[in-house]
């Protein structure tokens, strides 16, 4: 599964409680985390190949 598509996946898995409560467009802290383990996960497996 690409990147994106895992993103996706689990940004819509996790439904509204990953958005801020009056800014449903940002992320909260538990969203930003699956972001960012997420680019993590990308930029060291493109590195490691």
């Amino acid at each position: 599964m690409a990147s994106e598509e895992k993103l996706l996946a689990e940004l819509a898995a996790g439904g509204k409680a990953l958005y801020l409560e009056a800014d449903p467009v940002h992320l909260n802290d538990a969203g930003a985390a699956i972001v960012a383990r997420l680019l993590f996960e990308s930029m060291t497996n493109h590195l490691a190949q």
